[in-house]
């Protein structure tokens, strides 16, 4: 705290008023009432603002500038009677004679008393003057700072609602943007829907004509119909062969249904046939099946037949014959699939037009709404913005005010204090000391030479403290102002020291220590934010986008505190190119071999880990550098391969039409030397668990209520089973179907086989044996797929002595990679004279874990032990087990174990890899003669050489093979000893 001496400062324009005066008297050395009095007054002025002498300094100056008479003439009327006539006297033309000793003594006593007087009164104004200064300086400093802290907040306030307003308008473009987009798309559908549905109104019309004559070419096991003659026969014209109802109605109705694209497929499908024969077989034909058609018959008016076509559409000429009902239904229906697939597609392509519509419309309606949301934000800001500048406004204005009329009162204030102390130091205290100097002069006692007034210093805080009443330390109380300053704030106590002591004569000292007031200011509140919170994600995926925090002003700062900082910040975010390369991951395992023998494929590949951005490039899925093939299983089939796989196998055999009966025996006793080189069980462990499908059955069925029709579902022959005589036995009794290739309905039939008795550990399989040809693309696909998602390896192995483009759509089904999964037989011919050539083709190709058992048996020879149980270990009961090494494989361990006289081993795999165990067991030349030959389910071996205890059995270990060695190839067996 600084002492009075350096008063608090004053405003700037009073200090340039009084500066100006301050010059002038510094220039003008006159020593005139008016001229020192003026000189003072500026002196105090610079005392209150803080530079300059103190009080005692400046009554010291101005005492040697005031002369006697203007002391007297400043005096006049203040001093006691006896006093002013001792003055009279020393300044009258005749006062030089002598004063009387006592009268002297007298008027220094009084004269000092007057100064010290002074110096009270000095003091109380000094110290009124002082709070005063504090008090309104610490409160116009707190307005000033929140004025530099209103004009900040105004300035980003503006900038804040200009970018709001911007925010709108950018957000107004965007929203129109979006209506027109939403616009196109929309008319875009609806030109779109009204053209498919006209198409589809085409399609149906076709389809209608297709059911209606897939119904009436259906095959029948019924008794023949007896007509005398054909209800229905294929007719030559001028534009090929056509359909003729003998019933004037039916042929009507037909007419009717006929567009000019089903009249053109009609013509292509009937002249498939080898003849142009009848389609209800007449009892005159012994030797075919009589048929009888969905749709009422009636005997047949004679109509004749003109000898030229009528190019009105009359009658055509027919001929009367047999026909094969299922072939002809099979060509019909492959017709009907074309129209059929025809019509799915569209209806695929409508549902996915409107799904696409839905998907961005739906898009387009989170656009709108996002866009509405930022909008609304916007505006909430913006209505915000405006509400803080208002406030900050309206405060600023009241802080102007404030400011205002502190500057003011200040002003006023200042004056007042600076006049009273000019004229306590000019008048009461020079003027006086100047009097009693001169009046002493004549003194012989106490010439002023002979005394010593007593010199202090400038006043300074004691402690540094503002103490309040309870004594705590404070700097402002927020019960200023009062209309009363001294009920708020606290106390300081000042000091002063004596610089000269003075001496019985001279002016005693005045009070060296009182109290002012202090801390009568509002306490400063100062910003209080909250923590920042985490980056947003950034605005842009590439090429500098931007990430921002933000924070909350919990505590608005007042009273001159500090201001907040700001609530936002940001910063550049993903500032690397657009342009980005895909990453690849590592190379995969290699893939299964795609044969067992004879030189098949297995892959590898890289997948995409990151994708490409911008102009990046990435390599093909096909590139070398992502697409790996090696040759595999070089070695020779020996022929007689068997599959003993963990597989659940679906067999879905084709029955249909077009392969004829012949066609299907042939395919039927494929399917029987087929499942014939599947094993249920292995080594003792479970393996095929096959069921059976047969498809070819396909016919339309009318749903109730002329809702349409529907596909007759494949037959369901013999569900998931161990028993593999069981399935062929069911096969064996099968007889050919005669109707159109319903593979989509096997696919399903197949599924839900699958889905009934899989296991969750096998792999799941389906493998269609088929003459290559399918009735409708669409939905077989479709069903294909919906295998393969589930995991359901597809395998293809079409019947057909021909190449075309329909063998892409069936390696399409075929589950990836297709060299593995699907095999073209090369038609019945082939497959009937190579039966076993075509098996072992499939086997190798198929089943994920073939093997020849001769080759088997030559090996083991060779090393002289053979594998009697996979993936498990026979109990302790049967023989204790022995840790012998670590051996590098399983021929070492071999080795190992007939060193130690262990006839029976188990050898480590994955997690246990080239663990070496033996075993004490007792192994006789009948026994591993007898599992030498038969795999199937070896019981385990034990240390009596008679009967196992009943408790001696295999139990399962993943990790772990057993084997037995051949008792000719070691010395005594350990179980001997």
């Amino acid at each position: 705290m600084k002492s009075p001496r350096y008063a608090c400062l004053v405003l700037w324009i009073c200090k340039l008023a009084w500066s100006e005066n301050a010059g002038f008297l510094r220039k003008s050395r006159s020593t005139s009432k008016s001229e020192a009095h003026s000189e003072l007054s500026n002196m105090v002025n610079d005392m209150m603002w803080g530079h300059g002498p103190g009080p005692a300094a400046m009554a010291k100056m101005a005492d040697r500038k005031m002369d006697l008479s203007s002391a007297v003439k400043q005096l006049d009327g203040m001093l006691p009677s006896d006093v002013a006539s001792l003055v009279h006297m020393t300044t009258s033309a005749n006062g030089a004679g002598a004063f009387d000793e006592n009268s002297m003594q007298k008027a220094r006593k009084i004269l000092n008393k007057m100064m010290l007087d002074a110096w009270a009164d000095l003091d109380d104004v000094i110290f009124e003057c002082k709070e005063f200064q504090e008090r309104n300086r610490g409160t116009y400093e707190q307005v000033v700072a929140d004025l530099a802290r209103l004009g900040s907040q105004l300035s980003r306030l503006g900038e804040l609602r200009v970018a709001s307003s911007q925010g709108i308008v950018m957000k107004d473009a965007e929203r129109k943007d979006v209506d027109e987009r939403y616009e196109k798309i929309t008319s875009d559908f609806t030109l779109t829907r009204f053209e498919n549905s006209r198409k589809m109104a085409i399609r149906k019309n076709d389809l209608a004509v297709f059911d209606f004559i897939l119904q009436a070419t259906q095959c029948k096991d019924s008794s023949f119909l007896q007509l005398g003659e054909p209800s229905m026969q294929i007719c030559q014209s001028d534009n090929g062969p056509m359909l003729n109802f003998n019933n004037p109605e039916l042929q009507a109705r037909m007419e009717r249904l006929m567009t000019a694209d089903s009249r053109q497929a009609l013509h292509e499908a009937l002249g498939q046939a080898e003849k142009s024969l009848g389609f209800i077989q007449t009892k005159a034909d012994p030797t075919t099946t009589v048929t009888t058609s969905v749709v009422p018959t009636f005997p047949a008016q004679t109509v004749p037949v003109a000898e030229d076509p009528n190019p009105s559409g009359q009658w055509k000429k027919c001929v009367d014959g047999p026909v094969n009902c299922g072939l002809l239904h099979d060509i019909m229906s492959l017709e009907w699939g074309k129209f059929r697939d025809s019509f799915d597609e569209l209806t695929a392509e409508m549902n996915q037009n409107q799904e696409r519509y839905d998907n961005n419309k739906r898009n387009i309606n989170e656009e709108i709404s996002v866009i509405s949301d930022q909008k609304t934000k916007h505006m909430e800001v913006l209505a915000e913005t405006i509400s803080k500048i208002n406030a900050d406004t309206e405060e600023m204005n009241e802080k102007n005010e404030q400011e205002r009329l502190l500057k003011e009162e200040f002003e006023k204030t200042c004056q007042i204090f600076r006049e009273k102390i000019t004229e306590i130091l000019y008048t009461r205290i020079c003027a006086v000391r100047k009097v009693r100097n001169e009046l002493l002069q004549k003194s012989t006692l106490t010439p002023p030479s002979k005394f010593s007034d007593c010199d202090f210093s400038d006043w300074h805080s004691k402690t540094g403290q503002c103490i309040a009443p309870d004594g705590a330390a404070i700097l402002c109380d927020d019960t200023c102002p009062n209309p009363d300053p001294y009920k708020c704030g606290g106390y300081e106590t000042m000091k002063r020291d004596v610089v000269v002591l003075p001496d019985d004569n001279g002016m005693q000292c005045p009070n060296l220590e009182r109290e002012k007031k202090c801390g009568q200011k509002k306490c400063p509140v100062e910003c209080l934010m909250s923590q920042w919170s985490g980056w947003s994600k950034c605005t842009k995926d590439c090429e500098s986008g931007v990430e921002a925090k933000t924070r909350s002003i919990l505590v608005k700062p007042k009273h001159g505190g500090k201001g907040c900082d700001a609530v936002e910040e940001e910063q550049a975010c993903n500032t690397g190119s657009c342009d980005r390369n895909c990453k690849l991951a590592p190379w995969s395992e290699w893939s299964p071999c795609s044969m067992a023998c004879n030189g098949g494929l297995k892959t590898r590949t890289k997948k995409v880990v990151i994708p490409i951005r911008g102009q990046g490039k990435c390599p093909s899925k096909r590139s070398r550098r992502r697409n790996q093939r090696a040759k595999c299983n070089k070695q020779k089939c020996v022929g007689d391969e068997i599959c003993v796989a963990k597989q659940d196998l679906v067999l879905a055999l084709d029955a249909s039409g077009s392969l004829r009966e012949t066609g299907y025996e042939t395919v039927k006793k494929f399917a029987l030397n087929l499942t014939s080189r599947y094993k249920s069980e292995y080594f003792g462990n479970p393996a095929i668990k096959m069921g059976v499908v047969l498809f070819g059955n396909g016919q339309l069925i009318p749903l109730r209520r002329g809702s349409g029709t529907t596909i007759k579902a494949a037959i369901n022959l013999q569900p998931l089973t161990f028993d593999l005589p069981a399935v062929r036995t069911k096969i064996e009794a099968t007889t050919w179907q005669r109707g159109f290739t319903n593979m989509a309905q096997a696919f399903s039939t197949a599924d839900i086989i699958l889905g009934q008795g899989g296991r969750s550990e096998a792999q799941s399989a389906v493998m269609v044996i088929s003459d290559g040809k399918y009735s409708f693309k669409y939905q077989t696909a479709e069903k294909a797929q919906e295998l393969k998602d589930k995991n359901v390896q597809i395998y293809m192995a079409p019947i057909t002595a021909t190449k075309g483009k329909y063998l892409r759509t069936l390696k399409s089904w075929a589950s990836r990679p297709s060299w593995t999964n699907f095999e073209r037989i090369p038609g019945l011919a082939a497959l009937k004279y190579n039966n076993a050539l075509f098996v072992q083709k499939l086997i190798v190709k198929f089943c994920p874990d073939s093997m020849s058992p001769s080759l088997r048996v030559a090996k083991e020879s060779i090393r002289g032990y053979i594998l009697i149980h996979k993936d498990g270990l026979a109990s302790d009961e049967c023989g204790e087990w022995i840790f012998l090494e670590m051996t590098a494989n399983k021929d070492e361990c071999a080795d190992a174990a007939r060193r130690n006289g262990f006839p029976g081993f188990a050898f480590g795999h994955e997690e246990a890899e080239s663990d070496c165990y033996g075993e004490t067991i007792f192994v006789t030349q009948d026994y591993f003669d007898k599992y030498k030959i038969d795999h199937k389910n070896p019981a385990p071996a034990c240390g009596n050489k008679g009967n196992c205890p009943a408790k001696c059995e295999w139990l399962e270990n993943p990790y772990y093979n057993s084997y037995i060695i051949n008792p000719v190839t070691m010395g005594k067996q350990k179980a001997d000893s």
